[in-house]
Parts: C-alpha cells; sequence; structure tokens
C-alpha cells in the first residue's frame, strides 16, 4: 500500500535525522515537511494506526511526540489565484480536493497540545514564512523558560 510506503519512509526519515543530530551533544531543532501521521489524510486514522502498531507505534503517541506543528494551510482556501498545478509536478488535485485533503491535515492534528495555524489572510507566502519563523522563534522561548524554571526549582 502506498501509504504504508509513504509512513515508513518519514519513520526511517524521522530515525536518522535523531540519531544524527543527537551525536552533537548539542542542542538541535529537527524540521520536517511532512509527518509520519499524515497519511491518515488520505486514508483515515483508523487504517494508520493499524499500520502504525506494525512498527509498535499508537497514533496519539506519535502525533504528540512532535514538539510543535505548523499548518501551512493550502493556498486553494482563500488563495485560489495562487493555487495552480502547473508548476508542480507533484501536485494533482484540483482546488475542492486540495482543500479536502488540508481539512483531514487539520483533523489529524487537532488534538495537538501544541499546533499552530497559518492562514492565507495576508495572501503572501513571505508573510507565511515571517509566521514560521515566529511560531519556532516563540516556541524556542518558551522551552527555554522551562528549563530555566526548572533549573530554578533544583
Amino acid at each position: 500500500m502506498f501509504a504504508e510506503m509513504i509512513m515508513y519512509a518519514q519513520l526511517i526519515k524521522e530515525q536518522e535525522a535523531e540519531e544524527t543530530a543527537s551525536k552533537n551533544n548539542e542542542p538541535y531543532i529537527i524540521l520536517c515537511d511532512r509527518s509520519i501521521i499524515e497519511p491518515a489524510a488520505y486514508i483515515g486514522i483508523d487504517n494508520l494506526s493499524i499500520m502504525l502498531a506494525q512498527y509498535g507505534k499508537d497514533f496519539n503517541q506519535t502525533r504528540d511526540s512532535y514538539n510543535l506543528v505548523i499548518h501551512l494551510t493550502t493556498a486553494a482556501k482563500d488563495a485560489g489565484e495562487f493555487y495552480t498545478t502547473q508548476n508542480n509536478t507533484a501536485r494533482t488535485e484540483s482546488v475542492i480536493q486540495a482543500i479536502e485533503i488540508d481539512n483531514n491535515i487539520l483533523q489529524i492534528w487537532s488534538n495537538h497540545p501544541n499546533r499552530v495555524i497559518i492562514t492565507n489572510s495576508e495572501h503572501s507566502f513571505d508573510k507565511k514564512i515571517e509566521h514560521i519563523k515566529e511560531a519556532i522563534s516563540k516556541h524556542l522561548h518558551n522551552i527555554d523558560l522551562i528549563n530555566s524554571q526548572d533549573r530554578e526549582d533544583r
């Protein structure tokens, strides 16, 4: 099944990134364009849960293992003039299909404890990038505050 191949490939990429980064003994950030659970947007959470179980993983635990989730809303929503299949051969979805998949992705991440949704309200990809940087910076600042508090409590 194609979704299982995608999930497995992402699992391997994330494990390799974690292993490589942790060898430095320095703080690190791993950014992923996709996640292990996103195939659920196409096949459903129940089907993905069955596949994850084969690797000893639980859907909720896997979802919550990501420290921060930044959802970039598809241009098909509220910025249709920027949505095209002409500049990306991998993109085959119609506007309606893209919106449906985007809604599915929002749903699978809906219970994540630290999710940021970046909309198309400003109709600018550069603004989306700024919002991504802000979300990461804020998250890192919050982690630093928590770690500082932990040190003070000791």
